[in-house]
């Protein structure tokens, strides 16, 4: 995940915007020139730059030409896949010393770019390596575009969500005070991209169900099981001309309702799933309003965070640890107490809790990145956002 110090993040299109592949090279070479004159700019800006002139040069290299195909690795001798894999991996920087073992370097690379770090070369591994420098270096131009549309200042505290990554960190003046694993919207029901701010916190969420949801998921398991509300503890609601009247599930005959009729952006119930652990948001909701009805909240489905693909939900994050994001985001109300925050659990009551303090939430999308150790890392584009026509720093 990137972490952006001093929480800083002036774009090289405001202050001394890279307009050609030579400036860039120049960068390279002369360091001090970047760092003096971008002063505040992002140091993830800057590796992630550094890392794309790196990989440039790879693909001008001998390592990647003439590449066997997989199915014609398969026939080489295990010493010759060995001379080849440590010739591509002691590129990649991944082999780092002739001493260390090969699957060392093969795990190292596995875990950088999402794979089952095995440490033995399968399908998946040999075709990421095969796919060559010199498309990783078009995906970092596309990050690098990213990087840039955010804005200048992130704020002293901020919460920074990486869809295609599945993680979450709390920054905290400069500092990754928390991270953790995420589920994000499914690849037809993508969370969207966006910048908002954390104001309050529901403890004991109720779920009203969007239109939409109730249409698309619910209905079909209404179908199948007319005790479905009940089961799950739905209250259900019907819109009348003098406002919204409480309405008995059992009489409506779920099973044979004219599903075709039902227009999905006009559902004419309203599902209401009552506080609790069997509640879809689990215990915390984290709120910024915004039109889309996007938040990151709790669920009661924590093995789904074990799982390796997370793009799962219906557009909304789901945290790993929304306890201990809690805590920090209440770091500066002094009254909420982990004690407080206890009672206020246990007493099965939705309470909202009004943050002192604003925090920033950056909900991005980065397929390349830098992480804390200094290490490259790649993330599967689970939206195919990179699919699109790529940008290259050359043309611009």
């Amino acid at each position: 995940m990137i972490v952006v110090p001093d929480m800083t993040l002036v774009t090289l299109k405001k202050k001394c915007k890279i307009s050609s592949f030579l400036t860039l090279m120049l960068v390279a070479f002369h360091g001090e020139v970047f760092s003096s004159s971008m002063a505040v700019a992002s140091q993830q800006y800057y590796q992630l730059s550094m890392a794309f002139l790196r990989y440039h040069q790879l693909a001008q290299s001998s390592a990647w030409q003439s590449l066997p195909s997989y199915d014609q690795f398969m026939l080489y001798t295990p010493q010759d896949k060995n001379a080849l894999l440590n010739q591509l991996l002691t590129a990649t920087g991944d082999h780092k010393a002739p001493s260390d073992p090969l699957y060392l370097a093969i795990q190292r690379y596995q875990r950088r770019h999402q794979l089952p770090a095995s440490g033995h070369i399968n399908k998946a591994t040999y075709l990421s390596l095969y796919a060559g420098p010199k498309e990783k270096a078009q995906l970092i131009a596309r990050n690098l575009k990213r990087l840039e549309r955010l804005p200048d200042d992130l704020g002293r505290n901020y919460v920074l969500v990486n869809v295609p990554d599945y993680s979450l960190q709390y920054v905290e003046r400069g500092e990754v005070k928390l991270s953790m694993r995420v589920i994000v919207g499914k690849p037809y029901r993508p969370t969207p991209l966006m910048v908002d701010t954390i104001r309050s916190i529901i403890v004991n969420p109720t779920w009203t169900v969007p239109s939409k949801i109730a249409f698309k998921d619910i209905l079909p398991k209404l179908k199948k099981q007319p005790n479905y509300l009940k089961k799950n503890n739905f209250s259900v609601f019907q819109y009348k001309d003098n406002g919204v009247v409480t309405v008995n599930y059992d009489d409506i005959d779920w099973e044979n309702i004219n599903y075709k009729k039902i227009d999905r952006s006009a559902f004419p119930y309203q599902l209401r799933q009552s506080s609790g652990s069997h509640n879809a948001l689990g215990r915390f909701k984290f709120n910024f309003p915004n039109s889309q009805a996007i938040y990151l909240h709790d669920t009661p489905q924590k093995y789904l965070f074990s799982r390796q693909n997370r793009a799962l939900s219906s557009g909304c994050v789901r945290v790993e640890k929304p306890r201990q994001l809690a805590e920090q985001l209440l770091k500066s109300n002094r009254h909420y107490s982990r004690r407080k925050i206890d009672q206020i659990l246990n007493s099965g009551q939705m309470t909202t809790l009004s943050l002192n303090v604003p925090v920033p939430v950056y909900i991005t999308y980065l397929t390349a990145w830098v992480n804390q150790d200094g290490e490259l890392r790649f993330a599967k584009d689970i939206y195919k956002m990179d699919k699109r026509r790529y940008i290259s720093m050359a043309d611009q």
